[in-house]
């Protein structure tokens, strides 16, 4: 099947935590965002969410999660910086600036 013709779809997983304890984790690949905000704020709500709860959101840098999560709660803490990601994404820089420079010497030679 041509790349063209798959079906694309996004998956979300996560893992709602209480006081540092383990909670409800969740995965879906619903079709509709409204489905997907639904299946979150039952986690969250399960967990012992109150309006007055601020909510910390953790993600790989993608908005998608942190954008769903504040759709259903007023209350999120600022954005926490995920070292992990931002760790590979400089080594993936530092590669590329590495990469051009070689090329670059040798371009002069």
């Amino acid at each position: 099947m041509p790349y063209q013709d798959a079906a694309k779809f996004e998956v979300i997983a996560g893992r709602v935590e209480r006081d540092g304890l383990m909670g409800r984790r969740f995965v879906c690949s619903l079709p509709r965002r409204t489905l997907t905000t639904v299946l979150i704020a039952a986690a969250i709500e399960q967990s012992g969410w109150t309006p007055a709860t601020l909510v910390d959101v953790l993600t790989d840098g993608a908005r998608g999660m942190r954008s769903l999560v504040t759709s259903v709660v007023p209350r999120v803490a600022p954005k926490i910086l995920d070292w992990f990601h931002l760790g590979m994404k400089l080594h993936a820089v530092k590669g590329q600036s590495t990469h051009g420079s070689t090329s670059l010497a040798n371009a002069h030679c």
